[in-house]
This record gives C-alpha cells, structure tokens and sequence, in this order.
C-alpha cells in the first residue's frame, strides 16, 4: 500500500488499492471457475459421445452403465456423478443430437 502524507489522499488510495485487490481476488475465482466449468462440460460431453458410439454399436438395452464407464476410461462412480441412470443418459445423447440437427 502507498503511504500519503496528506490524509484526505490516504483514504482515496486505500480504497483504491482495496478495489484492485478485490478485483484480482475475483478474477482469479473466476479464472478457477471456468476451468473447473469446462473440464466438467468436457467429461460429460465425453461421456454422452461414448455412450452414442454404444448405443448405435449394440442397442439401448444391450448397453450398460458399466460398458459406458469402461469405454470412456473413466469410473462407474464419474459415470453416476453425472447421469443417474442409463436413461438419463440415453435422454442427453437424445439432446445433443436434437441440437445438433438445429444448429444445421
């Protein structure tokens, strides 16, 4: 912090050095933030393309969540963080292709 001998300077420069900090605090929370935003949009994109390649390959009702987890290199526990269920699952693959087809 900068020391002003004049009094009325040193509350503007407190303040102002206050704000820079609180500006870096919550750029850099933002910064972790996004990361940690796209490396979960990342698995679960990830997750819903393995599980089309799966569903297409052997059928909904011959695909498990287990074969899912397998193909996508990943534990059955990250499978259930993000889908509860196969149908859950099965309805995102459903979405995603939804969104694919309006964006064309």
């Amino acid at each position: 912090m900068k020391y002003v001998k004049r009094p009325y300077l040193l509350k503007k420069t407190t303040k102002t050095v206050e704000n820079r900090n609180l500006c870096f605090i919550f750029a850099h929370i933002y910064l972790k933030c996004a990361v940690v935003t796209s490396t979960i949009s990342k698995t679960k994109i990830d997750l819903i393309d393995v599980a089309r390649q799966l569903f297409a390959k052997n059928g909904v009702e011959n695909t498990t969540m287990n074969d899912i987890a397998k193909a996508s290199q990943r534990g059955r526990r990250t499978l259930y963080t993000y889908f509860n269920s196969k149908n859950d699952i099965y309805k995102a693959v459903i979405e995603s292709e939804l969104d694919m087809l309006y964006k064309k």
